[in-house]
């Protein structure tokens, strides 16, 4: 997975960017407000979720050859925050099936 950041044409400093090898691996994901509080129980609610899934656990070094962390996304662009208040985020659970 390669994720890709559009960039102005005009841009010249590309040494703040660089390409990071990401093992990649199952995530569980949802939508929330991108606030402390609203990613906190979104992420519990995942947990929740995953748990009493029947299919999948959560990733632990015991059950996951690689070692994966929660992981935030903002997705929404500026102007969505200036008209609505607030950025969504998607919030990444790292899972595996059993």
């Amino acid at each position: 997975m390669e994720w890709v950041f559009a960039i102005p044409d005009n841009y010249d400093d590309f040494d703040k960017f660089k390409l990071v090898n990401f093992p990649g691996g199952l995530y569980a994901v949802a939508t929330s407000k991108d606030t402390d509080e609203d990613c906190n129980v979104t992420r519990e609610q995942i947990c929740k979720w995953v748990t009493e899934s029947g299919c999948f656990e959560l990733s632990t070094e015991e059950n996951d050859t690689t070692i994966l962390y929660t992981m935030v996304h903002v997705l929404t662009p500026k102007i969505f925050k200036e008209k609505m208040g607030y950025h969504l985020s998607d919030n990444f659970v790292p899972i595996v099936a059993i």
